[in-house]
């Protein structure tokens, strides 16, 4: 179980919800127009919801190619680099998404120009192969069959704004994944025992 009252509260620190949040969007020449819309209204609900003033976050779309594949059941995937022990970070031995650890840092850990994977706080890469109906309106009505569009991107933003765990269960038992990112820090068991205390879930245990 999540402990979401605890974890909202980290974000609402780093991401004080006064409204209009500073959200960007750089588009890859190759990144379908006819899906720009659909992600454009997703950014502008996050950033109807939180404020980014301290440190922008930019975003990089592109499509996935040989340097970057999907797998074909993907219609999308979402990732940026990880900080930790930076200035300022409320909990340092704790892996950050650079969208939250530029908040707290107040500065641009990633470097800034020129955009692409490597500089952007968060990177979506949407699959041009899926082969399922995507809904591209932003009215939230998709048929029975459809994939809405916006619901996916919403997705992969809330990703890239923290919402992540790091737990492997492909180890032997279970473990941490480059480390226990900040979100992993909020998740416990039924008993209320935090799924990060080594002496209760040691890495690569069965209790993990």
């Amino acid at each position: 179980a999540l402990r979401r009252n605890t974890f909202m509260a980290l974000l609402l620190l780093a991401y004080a919800p006064v409204g209009w949040g500073n959200i960007t969007v750089t588009y890859d020449p190759t990144f379908p127009s006819i899906y720009q819309p659909a992600f454009d209204y997703a950014v502008s609900l996050w950033n109807r919801l939180i404020d980014t003033s301290r440190d922008e976050v930019e975003i990089y779309a592109t499509v996935d190619n040989p340097q970057y594949p999907l797998p074909p059941p993907w219609i999308a995937e979402g990732d940026g680099q990880f900080f930790k022990g930076f200035t300022n970070a409320p909990t340092p031995n704790f892996r950050y998404p650079t969208a939250l650890a530029n908040q707290f840092a107040g500065m641009d850990l990633n470097g800034t120009a020129p955009m692409n994977l490597n500089t952007a706080e968060i990177t979506i890469i949407i699959n041009c192969s899926y082969n399922s109906p995507l809904y591209l309106s932003i009215d939230g009505h998709p048929g029975a069959t459809q994939v809405d569009l916006v619901t996916v991107f919403l997705q992969l933003i809330t990703r890239g704004l923290g919402f992540l765990s790091s737990a492997n269960s492909s180890c032997p038992g279970a473990c941490w994944w480059g480390g226990p990112k900040i979100y992993d820090s909020f998740i416990a068991t039924g008993n209320n025992q935090l799924i990060t205390d080594a002496t209760l879930f040691p890495p690569f245990s069965q209790a993990l």
